[in-house]
């Protein structure tokens, strides 16, 4: 009986897991440095937009340059470095916890409880780096979107309403929120969601941004 039970949670919690989730979405800039043999990428760290949050997270915006050394193509993208609080192993993590702790639970094993409850709070704190692409023309949209919709925005202002603006690239989705007087700024990872930046305080510095993006296509990194 003990075996059927720890068995029908565990059958659960995977599924609860598997539920939610997505297969990535892969820009063309990562496939670019996945396939070549040798890359090598150029970053100019004076061209930089970064926001930082109170919880001290932080996401950073740079163009850069690859370069696939043996054949000498050049591909120019948007770096998006995301360092945020994430909840680690994510659902996967929780969902082992909680089997773990069950399976300890019904057979009296505290220490089992113990870890199974650990693996719980590792899944919920453990802090990410990321490193995100947004191809350039995808940069070219992200520019439209910034320049029509949400820069002539910025003091727009609502009384018992909201409105959301939502871009979405292939590895990043991009969003800016108009709640009543508060504005919020949000960057997520496409494929998890555990993998989130969010800032109220700096969200109307989003303009930085622009200059920025625009550098992807005009700017040659010399190196």
């Amino acid at each position: 009986m003990k075996t059927k039970l720890v068995l029908l949670l565990m059958g659960a919690c995977i599924f609860s897991a598997a539920q939610v989730v997505r297969k990535a979405e892969v820009s063309e800039t990562r496939t670019f440095i996945r396939d070549a043999e040798t890359v090598r990428i150029n970053k100019d760290w004076s061209l930089i937009a970064e926001f930082r949050s109170g919880a001290g997270e932080t996401v950073q915006f740079f163009p850069i340059q690859i370069v696939d050394l043996k054949t000498g193509n050049k591909k120019n993208a948007l770096q998006v470095d995301l360092q945020v609080k994430t909840r680690g192993l994510g659902v996967a993590g929780i969902a082992l916890g909680a089997i773990a702790g069950s399976a300890g639970a019904v057979s009296g094993n505290t220490s089992a409880v113990a870890a199974g409850s650990g693996l719980m709070a590792q899944s919920m704190t453990r802090d990410g780096l990321v490193s995100l692409y947004v191809d350039r023309e995808q940069v070219n949209e992200m520019i439209l979107f910034l320049e029509q919709n949400i820069l002539p925005n910025l003091e727009t202002r609502y009384k018992d309403k909201s409105s959301e603006f939502i871009f979405t690239a292939d590895e990043i989705i991009f969003k800016f929120l108009i709640h009543e007087k508060r504005k919020r700024l949000s960057i997520i990872l496409n494929d998890e969601e555990s993998y989130e930046f969010w800032t109220e305080s700096h969200a109307e510095d989003i303009g930085a941004l622009v200059p920025i993006l625009k550098k992807v296509n005009t700017k040659e990194l010399d190196f």
